[in-house]
Formats: structure tokens, sequence, C-alpha cells
């Protein structure tokens, strides 16, 4: 059986549905052919000139992406545009363009449910309520209670995230909220939820006095707290197509990068 473009897209909406995006949001086929034949996937958190040579040395005619290569009206397609040059390249070489962004973030088993089960909580749930299906957040629970030290150990050592913003203090944490990205607007919901913790992403420097008492507030990193949910796109199409080959991209699209002070050390 052939499997186009758009059989993968309404594979993709059955899980994260075009009604749970955010109004402001651009998703669905950004760029290609719908009805293109697919036998090669690549996913990924960012679309580059890297993730497409990648997919091109692969064969792949279709990259899904969470972040959405065209966000904003394009007044023009040009080459000396970091998006123009993009878009251009993916035409030029025939790739197909998918992005499951805000729905994603929205879904049940999407971004935060992801997140939640990387740093092994349990009993998950929404942690706010959002449109029909949907919902932003997660609150989950350890079986066993843990220490700050042992919380945030957890979080940079699963999420592989070299160093962490935090503040506040606890000696037991066991209620845990997390929103993958950017996720201030849920501090004060996971608060009144009881959770102990709050992991997201994008905090801004006043974020962090809030409840600073028995509350961590923990910035993992929005590629770090997002990118988990590319090799579960890879795993629900590998599932709903076996014959496919789906496969996360290898190339880290992280733009940020982290100096991390040597501190066996001191200037004199």
């Amino acid at each position: 059986m052939i499997t186009t473009v758009n059989h993968i897209l309404e594979a993709l909406l059955n899980w994260a549905p075009n009604h749970l995006k955010a109004d402001y949001d651009n998703i669905g086929l950004l760029v290609g052919n719908p009805n293109q034949t697919v036998n090669t996937i690549i996913t990924c958190l960012d679309v580059t000139h890297d993730v497409i040579n990648e997919a091109e040395a692969a064969k792949a005619e279709l990259i899904i992406a969470h972040h959405p290569l065209i966000f904003r009206k394009l007044a023009a397609v040009r080459t000396d545009d970091p998006t123009g040059s993009l878009v251009t390249e993916l035409v030029r070489r025939g790739i197909s363009l998918i992005a499951m962004h805000t729905n994603l973030d929205s879904a049940v088993d999407g971004v935060s449910y992801v997140l939640a089960e990387k740093i092994g909580l349990n009993d998950l749930s929404f942690l706010e309520s959002g449109r029909e299906g949907g919902g932003y957040g997660v609150i989950g629970s350890y079986k066993t209670p843990v220490s700050k030290d042992q919380f945030l150990a957890t979080v940079a050592g699963t999420l592989n995230v070299p160093m962490l913003r935090y503040s506040g203090n606890s000696d037991a944490i066991s209620k845990v909220a997390v929103c993958g990205g950017a996720g201030s607007f849920l501090i004060e919901t996971a608060i009144k939820a009881g959770a102990h913790a709050f992991v997201t992403a994008d905090l801004k420097y006043h974020d962090f006095f809030t409840h600073q008492g028995t509350f961590v507030l923990c910035d993992a990193g929005h590629y770090e707290t997002e990118m988990p949910v590319s090799d579960r796109i890879r795993h629900y199409l590998q599932h709903a197509y076996p014959q496919m080959d789906v496969n996360v991209t290898r190339h880290v699209t992280n733009p940020v990068e982290y100096f991390i002070k040597d501190l066996s050390t001191s200037s004199t």
C-alpha cells in the first residue's frame, strides 16, 4: 500500500487534532506535495540545513518538526533570508515538511506527557484543562519522595542538561508538574495543584521569586524539555506504519550553548 504525505498528516492529526492548536500557530503541511509517496521520515525539533542534508542523504521524502519553519506570513521567499533559504532547499530537494506544534503541546501523550515520563513521573494528567480533549502541562508523582538534589540530578541526567536554573527548596518532592517549552504561565496553576516542583523552560528572572519556600521552580531549557517528543513521533508513526523507515535526527538543533565555569580552579 502506498503511503503519502497526506496519510502521515492525517495520522498525526488523529493524535494531536488541529483544534488543539493555539489560534496564532501554524501547523500541518507547510512545504511540499500532499500526494508525495513517503518511505522514509526524519523527525526533529527544528528544521536546519543540517537536518535537510541528513534527510536527503537518507532519501527521506518527509521531515516532521515540532517548531514551524513558517510561523508568520512570508512576504517573500528569498535565499538570503534564513527561512526563505530553508524553504527553497526543501522545495529544491523534493522534501516535504509537516509541523506539529501547539496541538502536540496540548495533546494526550504529547510534549508534556513525554517530558513527565522522561523524568520518571507516574499517574499523569493535564495540569490545566484546555480545549476539548486537550490541556496544558502535566502533573504526576514519584512513588517515593526524593530530595531536591536527587530531583535536580534526575532532571539534568535524563534530559542531558549540563546545568539547571532553579529556585526554592524542598526536603521531599513527590508531586511534580511539568510543561515542555515556555511554561511560566502555569507556575501559579502548579502551585495551586499542590506540586512540590515545576519543570519548564524560558523562565524570566522575576519568575524565580515566586514562592521560593518549599516549591522548586526549575528551568531545564526549551530544547531539552521538548526534544524528547521527536522520538515519540517516531514511535507513533513506526507503530502506525511498520513498513516506514522513521528516524530522529542525529543533529542537535539547539542554538543555545553552555559555558560551565571550572570551579576547581580560582583566579588570584
